[in-house]
């Protein structure tokens, strides 16, 4: 018994120790700890002696769109460590990480309007910061090492190398959708937008983590609807389409024993009609176990009977007007560099896998710039599909590990870079000359004259350009 106190002692002092390092190595603005209070606790009940709690506040600076302006654009996020107890002693009592944007409301400034766009890209960021951190935590409690310290050193890492890449393209991406809108629109058509909703279906919702960042969440992307806990778990959303895509990819990270969305819904907005006016739930609320009913009720009175008829998979057809899900006079595009493929099978075998899930159709070829044979070919992808879809595709391939180092250790991808995107000729993928080059470019390199030629055929002059622009680089 004392031989196993003495071992307890040695892995509570150890924890001590590291917040005492943490604490000397950041200001209390940068970093806080919480070390669980023994008063009124039984002292002999170790998890409830050892509930070491740290918080690393990580800043990620987001790049003006606005030339003009000089004002510094921020998100803040909350890196959360916790220590359990057994920490570092016990291989199984790894660091438990979760991070989380800070609120608005936390913020001791105004948040500038252009923060708001990036705030939804940090959100969507998040997965592949908590990837890395937890990845960090394993292999720290295998060796049974202390990790708090490498897992802020690695959290860092990815604010200086995956966040500013992320957020430059972002900034890049916005720039240049301002150019062509300016110019595809120069008698000034007024812009529609679309109003999303969803019914998404759990086997449940208890935890209280999970109810408190189902209503933050929702807040933060500004969505209006119900979220019904208990068996099971029904969550009805409204808001903008992107916000609503936004609002189920971050909630699938959590844990689940299942959730899916089984009914949706995407309204065209008249550019004379108020959007605020066109919304049936002005802010979400929780509704307890037993409210099914009630739930139902409220989803009769709207006039969407039938997106709740979905969480029992009744479909029926909806009078309102809906955005099909494929659109044969619009089609969206972008031509993308892959910088290298560690492990090119696996790598094309996930990007297939991705292009699959978005419902886009992704074409893969290798192009031989010079006329040395034994030079390195450039690895060009193609996508074609709803815009929405390629949105999505993007995301998916710079959050996910997608490829390994030289180690043989998976990693994300941060490497791409997207020569040229936009809308396209909606006829290219019925075109003779295109579904030859789709046959025949996974077997084959592609010179430079042809590749110039297809990138004219996919999107016209500007196309052409880009990949010319590329092409030349020396």
């Amino acid at each position: 018994m004392e031989e196993n106190e003495d071992f307890v002692n040695g892995w509570c002092d150890r924890q001590e120790l590291e917040l005492l390092l943490l604490k000397s190595a950041y200001s209390p603005e940068k970093l806080r700890c919480f070390p669980y209070s023994t008063e009124g606790k039984d002292e002999t009940n170790c998890d409830e002696r050892c509930g070491n709690k740290v918080v690393r506040r990580l800043r990620l600076p987001c790049p003006s769109m606005d030339d003009d302006t000089a004002l510094e654009i921020y998100i803040d996020v909350d890196l959360i460590l916790r220590l359990p107890p057994g920490y570092p002693s016990y291989p199984e009592s790894a660091i438990l990480v979760d991070a989380r944007l800070v609120h608005s409301t936390e913020k001791k400034i105004p948040r500038p309007a252009e923060e708001n766009r990036f705030r939804k890209v940090g959100m969507e960021a998040l997965p592949s910061l908590l990837e890395v951190c937890r990845h960090e935590a394993s292999i720290a409690a295998e060796e049974t090492i202390e990790a708090a310290m490498s897992i802020i050193i690695v959290a860092d890492t990815w604010v200086d190398e995956h966040w500013r890449n992320v957020a430059s393209d972002q900034a890049d991406g916005s720039v240049l959708n301002k150019k062509n809108s300016a110019v595809e629109n120069e008698d000034v058509v007024e812009r529609q937008f679309i109003l999303g909703r969803r019914l998404i279906y759990s086997h449940h919702i208890i935890a209280q983590s999970k109810r408190k960042a189902i209503a933050q969440l929702a807040s933060e992307l500004d969505l209006g609807g119900y979220f019904k806990i208990g068996w099971p778990g029904i969550i009805i959303i409204e808001g903008t389409e992107e916000n609503c895509i936004i609002f189920f990819d971050s909630i699938k990270q959590m844990r689940w024993q299942h959730i899916s969305v089984r009914g949706e819904q995407q309204i065209k907005i008249k550019p004379t009609e108020s959007f605020d006016d066109c919304r049936l739930f002005e802010k979400m609320e929780e509704l307890g176990k037993d409210q099914m009913s009630f739930l139902a009720e409220k989803c009769r009175d709207v006039g969407l009977e039938n997106l709740f008829k979905t969480a029992l998979k009744i479909y029926e057809n909806d009078e309102e007007e809906v955005i099909p899900k494929k659109d044969s006079t619009s089609l969206y595009g972008a031509m993308v560099l892959v910088d290298h493929m560690n492990d090119p099978k696996n790598y094309k075998k996930s990007l297939k896998k991705m292009a699959k899930e978005t419902d886009c159709t992704l074409v893969l070829t290798h192009c031989l710039i010079a006329s040395n044979e034994n030079s390195k070919p450039m690895i060009i992808v193609i996508i074609f599909g709803q815009q929405i879809g390629v949105k999505r595709l993007f995301k998916l391939w710079r959050t996910s590990t997608i490829d390994v180092d030289k180690r043989g250790k998976k990693c994300l991808e941060r490497m791409i870079s997207i020569v040229v995107e936009g809308e396209i000729c909606h006829h290219i993928l019925e075109l003779q000359v295109f579904q030859i080059f789709q046959r025949t470019c996974d077997h084959h390199t592609t010179g430079k004259d042809d590749m110039s030629k297809i990138s004219r055929i996919i999107g016209g002059d500007r196309w052409e350009n880009a990949w010319l622009a590329l092409a030349c680089k020396p």
